[in-house]
């Protein structure tokens, strides 16, 4: 699970234990000791070789990292576009079979709703390219 640091990641991260033998949690924050029945990966997604190793030997991916809120463009497009597109690489190489892509609400969200080639901020907009 990347993003496992976030908020959609600790809410998780006891949840999904009993999906598999071994989680592999992984974000670029510390996640501290790894706990019974997991493996903890300090990964920036927009490093491709790191991504390789994370994904290397898993069955499935939760996908939660990146950033979700405003940020400078630079920070943003290395975690929301090249970490996805480094994510998606391995998953292809290691012929990973399910994916689970959770997408930032800055997407759509804005009053009144925009057409979906408005994202609403540059967080927004980098997922919308992705």
């Amino acid at each position: 699970m990347t993003g496992a640091a976030g908020g959609i990641g600790r809410e998780l991260r006891e949840r999904i234990k009993p999906w598999a033998e071994t989680v592999r949690l992984a974000d670029i924050c510390d996640l501290g000791p790894a706990r019974a029945g997991e493996e903890i990966f300090q990964c920036d997604l927009a490093d491709r070789e790191a991504v390789m190793k994370m994904v290397e030997g898993c069955d499935a991916i939760l996908h939660f990292g990146g950033i979700s809120v405003e940020d400078k463009f630079l920070p943003i497009m290395n975690a929301n576009i090249l970490g996805l597109h480094h994510l998606y690489e391995a998953v292809h190489r290691f012929g990973v079979k399910r994916v689970v892509y959770a997408s930032s609400s800055h997407t759509v969200a804005s009053t009144p709703p925009p057409s979906w080639s408005t994202p609403t901020c540059r967080c927004g907009r980098t997922v919308f390219m992705a």
